[in-house]
This record gives structure tokens, C-alpha cells and sequence, in this order.
């Protein structure tokens, strides 16, 4: 059972890796594996920025609607501009 955003409580269906293809601000994309997920049918894709940080990601606030997500050797690797409320990772079309 996970506890979520706004107090949800789910049971998790599965666990693994995801692999997203980010588009970058330059119109570039980035491709990022993120490990250990759990899945929560029926919630939003939500990343955790705590959880992300302890895996060497440096999260940036580029202002307050914007994060960019930078690789332990300062490469940009997402950006997530804010979307009421919440920050929301720029994917590339083919990855949605």
C-alpha cells in the first residue's frame, strides 16, 4: 500500500523501471530510466522529488512554474513546467 499525492492510499500492481523520452527546452530530447517504480493503477504519473534526488538527479527551479532535472554530471535531462500545481515532465511525442 502506498500513501500519495493529496492523501490517496493505493495498492500497488507491479514494480520495475520506466523509460521516458524528455523533450529539453532546445527542442533535444533525453531519454531517462527511472528504477524502482511503482505502479498505482488509475493515479497520475507522479514522480516522487524526494526519491529522485536520492539518485543523484540535481532539481533546479528554473522559476516558480519550471523545474529543470540535471544528471550527477550536470546534464540537462527533463524539464517540468508547473501545471496547476504540480510539475509536469516536457515528454517527447513519441513517448506518450
Amino acid at each position: 500500500m502506498v500513501k500519495g499525492y493529496n492523501g490517496v492510499t493505493s495498492f500497488a500492481s507491479g514494480y520495475g523501471s520506466v523509460r521516458l523520452t524528455c523533450q529539453l527546452p532546445d527542442g533535444k530530447t533525453e531519454t531517462i530510466i527511472l528504477q524502482q517504480v511503482v505502479h498505482l493503477p488509475g493515479l497520475f504519473h507522479l514522480i516522487s522529488q524526494s526519491q529522485i534526488m536520492a539518485k543523484d538527479v540535481k532539481v533546479e527551479p528554473v522559476n516558480h512554474y519550471c523545474l529543470n532535472l540535471y544528471n550527477r554530471h550536470g546534464k540537462l535531462i527533463a524539464n517540468a513546467p508547473q501545471v496547476n500545481g504540480l510539475f509536469i515532465l516536457d515528454r517527447a511525442p513519441e513517448s506518450i
